[in-house]
């Protein structure tokens, strides 16, 4: 990783952290898009549940929280801090008058170890020691098992409805449940899963009996098709040079598209051996091009962040 160590040497830490987090996974991201794609991302023998996968379109909020602390490790610190301070004090509630009672004959020393006894704040604590000492790695799955499919779902439907459709896949679903035929289209050529959704189902049944030729053909087309316009290794990766163009500069640091060529040559020399990246744009100028076409979509995503610290600096 020396090219990339050198370009962020003369960068802010929160410009590095953006770097190293997610310029070198997108050849992950890219494979495991169509792993799942293919039928290949998943063991013969892995139950997918039906109802998780639709709670990342349902569920607006909780799906928002949760892609926060996939962003951000250190989010998911601060809720496991959180969660501690809030279990410790209902113990300091449920059995006030004992506490009250013993820390009269004993301080308040006696106070705090009698509820660091607890063993539900025992376990609470232990896992946020190892956590903050990095002894043991706990990630968001640990914390909670309805995680396990984002990863493949953020791969899978998030990005491309993002980078394909400038869109976020909630509000197509939202849509799409509203029967809007192009939002139906835009999501089954990229989800064929969305065919559990009870109401999808109705809307695609209702459609596939239309007397309209164009809307039957245009259904079917889109149950056994694929995303058109295709997804590309170059759209995911102008869309990342975006993401981190809008972030940086939320922090107050401006990444121009000579900078943003330098960070993506970076990567390309450490993982791949190549003087430069043929994936991206060949001029700076058709760089900053493309980047404003994407930014609408990324200044969207990030605004459901509001507030939020969504890296760690």
């Amino acid at each position: 990783m020396k090219h990339l160590s050198k370009w962020c040497k003369s960068r802010p830490e929160y410009v590095q952290n953006l770097a190293k987090t997610f310029v070198p996974e997108l050849e992950t991201i890219w494979h495991a898009y169509h792993a799942v794609q293919n039928g290949q991302y998943f063991s013969e023998d892995q139950r997918i549940s039906s109802s998780l996968w639709l709670k990342f379109y349902r569920k607006r909020k909780w799906y928002l929280q949760n892609s926060l602390k996939m962003m951000n490790p250190d989010a998911q610190f601060e809720e496991m801090q959180q969660q501690l301070e809030a279990a410790m004090d209902s113990i300091m509630e449920r059995d006030s008058d004992y506490l009250q009672k013993l820390g009269a004959e004993k301080g308040q020393e006696a106070i705090i170890a009698y509820v660091q006894s607890v063993p539900e704040v025992q376990e609470m604590m232990q896992l946020f020691s190892e956590f903050q000492q990095g002894e043991k790695n706990i990630d968001v799955e640990n914390i909670d098992p309805e995680l396990e499919l984002l990863g493949a779902f953020n791969c899978t439907v998030h990005l491309p409805c993002m980078i394909l459709y400038g869109e976020l896949h909630f509000n197509l679903y939202r849509q799409a449940r509203s029967g809007d035929l192009q939002a139906i289209d835009k999501l089954l050529r990229l989800d064929k899963g969305l065919l559990r959704d009870p109401l999808i189902v109705n809307q695609v049944h209702m459609l596939l009996l239309s007397a309209d030729e164009f809307k039957r053909k245009m259904i079917s087309n889109a149950i056994v098709g694929k995303p058109s316009p295709p997804f590309t290794m170059k759209k995911l990766k102008v869309h990342y040079a975006t993401y981190v163009a809008v972030a940086a500069e939320q922090a107050g640091y401006k990444l121009d598209s000579f900078e943003l060529r330098a960070l993506f040559d970076a990567v390309s020399r450490d993982w791949e051996g190549k003087l430069v990246d043929r994936d991206l744009p060949d001029s700076p100028d058709a760089i900053s091009k493309a980047i404003q076409r994407h930014k609408p979509i990324v200044k969207t995503w990030f605004s459901h962040f509001s507030g939020k610290k969504v890296f760690a600096e």
